[in-house]
Formats: C-alpha cells, structure tokens, sequence
C-alpha cells in the first residue's frame, strides 16, 4: 500500500510586504505591487489560492536562488563563486540598482562608501538574476519580480518567491535548464502539481515501510529493501527522523527535488552543503541523515579520509552510479539509493543495488517500451530500456552518444567538432576517458609535423575549450596522422 504523503512543516511566517509604489496605479496594479491579498472575488493572478503551487518556504527558496546565482556569476565572471549567505546584501546600495555603479567606479559625485560587505553585483548582473528567477517560477504572474530588485538579499527572494508560491495555482511552471551537452542549455518547464506528485512518490521510495514521519533512513525490512549489494545482512539499523545533507545545487531539478520540495513534503531539516569541501560532509553528518549528492560528489566525500557515520543513507542522481561508488558505500554502511531521470522526465526510476533492475516510481506507469506520466503521456527518455517485468526495467544505453563526466551530460561530438573547426586541426575525436573519467581527444593537425611536437598546438587546443564547462573540456590530447580506426573501419579507441 503507498504511503499517504506527509504534510509538510508549518510555515513560518516571512517578512512583511513591501510597500505600495509612490505614483499613482490603479486598484488591481496597486495590490499587485504591495502583494496585498485580492479580496475583489475574481482570484486569477493575484488572488491568494487555497492550495498554494509548492509547499516551499524561504529557507528552501533562497536556497534555489543561491545555486542559480552562484551558477550564473560563476559562468560570466569566470571564476567560482564561494556560497552566499541569505543576509548578504547582493549590491552594494540595496535598492539602489542600477544607481550604483558609477559609485562603484569611484564617481566622487556619488560620494559612495561601502557601509557593509557586499557580492558586489553590477546594475545588469541583478538584473540577469533577476530575470533568471522570473523564467524558473513565472514571477511575472504576480509582477513579484519587481520587489526583488528592490530587495536583494537571497533571504528576501525566498520570503517573496514564497509569497508568490502561496498565490498560484497547480498549474504554476517551474522551468529548470537542461546542461546543454548538445548544444545551448534550453529551458524545460514542469507543472507543479507534477513536481509535487514526484515529490510524493519519492518520499514512498525513501521511506518504504510507509511512515514518511520516521525520517530518511530506509527500512531494512519489508518488500523492495535491501541494503548496497542486494541484501539487508550487515545493513544498519534505521535511525528516527533525520535531516537532509544536501551536496548538489537545489535549481538543477535533482537538486529542487531533493533538497527542497521533498524534504518540505515530508518535515525533514535540510543542511546546504553545495559547493563545500569532500571532508564537510563526514565532519557534518550523524546516524539517520540523508546524503543527497551526484555519484562523482559522493564518491569524493567518501574518499575525503574522514569515515562517514553509520547508520546514514543517500540517494545519488544525475549519472549512472559506478560499481565502486556501490562498494565504497557498502564499506561505509551507507543505504544507497540511486534514482534514473533526466531534465526532461524528473525522476523514473530507482534502485537499491547495482546488480538490480529500476523499479518505476510509484507515480508512474509503463506504456509499451516507454514510461508514462502521471497524466498518461509519455515522457522524452533518453535511454533505451529492457522491461523486466511489469513496473521494472534495465538501462540499454542512450539514445545519443552523450558521456557522463562528474554528472554531467557532456556531447563528445560536439567538443570533437568544435576542436575540428581549427584552423590547424584538420580532424578530431573525442572520447570518455575510462581510466581518468574525463574527455580525451585525438587530433590529426593539418601540419603533420606537428605530430612530432604534440606540445606545439595543444595550448591552442585547451584555449579552444577554455569556455566549456569543466567537464567538456579534454584532459588529454593525442596527435596523429589519421583519427584511429578498427580493421573494419570503425572509428576504436585509442
């Protein structure tokens, strides 16, 4: 029997709403703007909804907002940015956007002084952030977006997305970016009354025997439990509630899901660990936490030196867990669980041990060879799946030559192709790398003396990838005269 959902914490209260525009609006622009609730009868927009589109507090929220911010200064800045408190002020004059910069360019005019510490953000960087959020929680449709600009703190983007939550409906977009392996990232938008029945099925999953209230620790017992490797010998014994140790970013959906939505779902603390050092994690967790991390996150925290409590379990997302993840995690203790989804999909289905097929999650049902969701239509898979019975399945591989680095979806023919479009690269391959679990590319140079001197071009090469996300980027080069082939004219590996 399905466990009944388990009603989320109650809400603390957030901040008070901003005040009204000084200029004169008219009476629906004006409630719009002071977010005063719609008394007028008709809902619509702005009216405040029984049922609010996510159970999200501000906490949750400015957690969602520092990943995306950190995400996008991180990619135009260069540089990674280290997490944001939700107190800092994102400007250096809050309110003042756009009214700043010169100050900040040393204007005497603008008789500026830094009266506190700050991330610095320009005019046009709030403003990008800004928009970002619009697109992820269609904030437009209370015009909430404005008063983030005239409050810019992650702490008070969370209370206002929040409040923004409570007055939508199910029907209210979540818009997450797909990591762009083939091409530009492009949005990808999910119903909330979708996100949430995800979010129910998978607290069933973590919490099988039933009671969501227990915590986050698997049950040892009972159908479908099992510990890593199959059997529950040796397995800890479940902890009472616990938290949720969240390693990964919470905008990316894996992260939405499991580090915001379904520990709000079931009243379970969550802990931010993202972007902290392998080692925080060992130093930080206790018996009945739930590590919530990429394989590649996990296996690092594993490796960090420090031992991992027992009786702690994890669910892992975004790649295929690799058969020494499984083992390291065994060693540990540690309940593993690993769920199989995409961007486009959610999550699909879930597994306890290596050697085991994917169970669908219970939301969703079998539809032919593909998967159908909670409203019958069949969802975008990426991969090719065997059935092995009713409602489990094996993973025959993708459907596209897209490798997995560090959990992200890389093309390797699109970093070969943007290799091949030297000048000096006559052409290019590009490989996952199984020993090192990076990219390798083979080069055949235009020059072929060049193969002699492979340290010649290869500054040029890495300058070529400089601008792709870390994993795209080849760690290796190999020159050659011809791209490497078998006796039947296949491209091999080299």
């Amino acid at each position: 029997m399905r466990a009944a959902p388990v009603p989320g914490p109650a809400r603390a209260p957030t901040a008070g709403p901003p005040s009204a525009p000084a200029s004169p609006v008219g009476a629906k622009a004006a409630r719009r703007a002071s977010l005063e609730p719609d008394m007028s009868g008709h809902g619509g927009a702005t009216g405040r909804h029984a049922v609010p589109a996510l159970p999200l507090d501000a906490a949750s929220l400015a957690r969602i907002c520092r990943g995306a911010l950190r995400e996008r200064l991180s990619r135009t800045r260069g540089v990674p940015v280290p997490p944001v408190p939700d107190d800092l002020p994102l400007v250096d004059r809050p309110g003042a956007a756009g009214q700043g910069d010169a100050a900040r360019d040393g204007d005497p005019a603008g008789g500026a002084r830094r009266e506190h510490a700050s991330l610095g953000l320009d005019s046009l960087e709030l403003l990008e952030a800004v928009a970002d959020l619009d697109r992820r929680f269609a904030l437009s449709r209370t015009g909430i977006e404005d008063h983030l600009l005239l409050r810019p703190t992650l702490a008070a983007w969370g209370a206002l997305i929040a409040e923004h939550l409570r007055r939508c409906g199910p029907d209210l977009p979540v818009t997450f970016m797909t990591s762009g392996s083939q091409g530009a990232p492009h949005a990808v938008a999910h119903p909330a009354s979708t996100l949430l029945a995800e979010a129910d099925a998978l607290i069933d999953v973590l919490a099988p025997c039933g009671s969501g209230a227990r915590g986050p620790a698997a049950c040892t017992t009972g159908p479908g439990a099992s510990a890593p490797g199959g059997s529950a010998e040796g397995a800890a014994a479940p902890e009472a509630l616990g938290r949720v140790l969240v390693l990964v970013p919470c905008h990316h959906i894996f992260g939405f899901l499991f580090g915001a939505l379904v520990p709000a779902r079931a009243g379970w603390p969550v802990i931010d660990l993202a972007g902290r050092a392998p080692g925080t994690l060992a130093r930080t967790a206790r018996p009945g936490d739930l590590i919530v991390a990429t394989p590649y996150l996990l296996s690092l925290a594993l490796q960090a030196g420090e031992s991992i409590p027992a009786g702690c379990s994890a669910v892992v997302s975004g790649a295929a867990a690799p058969a020494d993840v499984w083992a390291d995690g065994a060693r540990a203790g540690l309940g593993l669980t690993e769920i199989y989804g995409a961007t486009e999909t959610g999550g699909v289905g879930w597994r306890r041990a290596p050697d085991h097929p994917f169970e669908l999650l219970p939301h969703l049902s079998r539809a032919g060879n593909g998967v159908a969701g909670p409203c019958g239509a069949t969802l975008p898979l990426q991969d090719r799946l065997a059935w092995r019975g009713p409602r489990s399945f094996a993973l025959l591989g993708r459907v596209d030559r897209v490798v997995q680095v560090a959990g992200v979806n890389v093309s390797p023919d699109a970093v070969a192709r943007r290799l091949a479009a030297l000048e000096e690269v006559s052409d290019a391959a590009v490989r996952l790398d199984h020993a090192s679990g990076r990219l390798k590319a083979f080069i055949v140079p235009t020059d072929p003396a060049l193969c002699s001197t492979p340290g010649a071009l290869e500054p040029r090469l890495r300058a070529a990838c400089a601008d792709l996300p870390a994993p795209a980027r080849p760690q290796r080069f190999d020159l050659g005269t011809a791209v490497p082939t078998a006796p039947s004219g296949k491209p091999t590996d080299w």
